[in-house]
């Protein structure tokens, strides 16, 4: 989108490259900054957009989607594969999050259009600009802040963090049916050693089979083929 300066102390000082066009200018760029760091009541101008996940209303919502479809979740196929209805559930919360996206542009009196621009800003501001640089009016943002929100924004989207979430609420609803009816007494979890089949990567879901009992298990991040890691299952 635009042309790299090193040296330059603000983002409204890049110049855009040759027949590229923005409509977002840099002033208009700026208000934004500092409209939405007096919205953040005291956090950055990308506080208003996070907070927007942080509604009772939506996280009610989030809770029962995921306490909801938490049963097909189980257990892979006996080969190891993931079911079909995964990936059209995967979709529908994608929808959930990208519906609530809207819910919080709208709240802001921001068009989806204008908001992209703002981000396409913002990312120059991170390619441009030194990590630690502040941008001025906007309540303390600095240019690397951009990369871990948009992560924020987009998680939903990616299977394997979808699949993470649906593994770890299936390990807590079965963990609360075999827990002794005593309010005050903890469940009892056992650690156990576990080797990745072939054909089964980091972020895929595994099954461990314990006590008669199978268990679909996320792989986590640095494990593959043939390695071992410990998890925590109901004993």
């Amino acid at each position: 989108f635009w042309l790299k300066h090193q040296n330059s102390t603000a983002c409204h000082r890049l110049l855009p490259r040759r027949g590229v066009a923005t409509m977002l200018s840099a002033d208009e760029f700026d208000r934004q900054l500092q409209q939405l760091a007096i919205m953040a009541n005291g956090g950055t101008s990308l506080e208003p957009f996070l907070r927007g996940f942080q509604e009772s209303s939506f996280q009610a919502e989030w809770q029962a989607f995921v306490a909801g479809h938490a049963g097909h979740f189980t257990a892979t196929n006996a080969d190891g594969s993931h079911k079909l209805e995964w990936t059209p559930l995967h979709k529908e919360y994608q929808n959930m999050f990208d519906r609530q996206m809207d819910a919080v542009l709208a709240s802001l009196n921001m068009p989806k259009e204008t908001f992209m621009e703002f981000c396409g800003w913002l990312e120059e501001c991170q390619e441009n600009l030194e990590d630690d640089y502040v941008l001025p009016g906007s309540g303390g943002l600095r240019a690397g802040d951009f990369q871990g929100f948009i992560s924020a924004l987009t998680a939903s989207h990616s299977y394997d963090n979808f699949l993470r979430v649906m593994c770890e609420e299936v390990a807590r609803q079965q963990q609360n049916q075999i827990s002794p009816p005593q309010p005050a007494a903890a469940a009892q979890l056992q650690e156990i050693e576990v080797t990745v089949p072939a054909g089964i990567e980091a972020g895929q879901a595994m099954n461990v089979e314990y006590n008669g009992t199978t268990y679909a298990i996320a792989v986590p991040d640095g494990c593959g083929p043939g390695t071992s890691f410990r998890v925590q299952i109901p004993a």
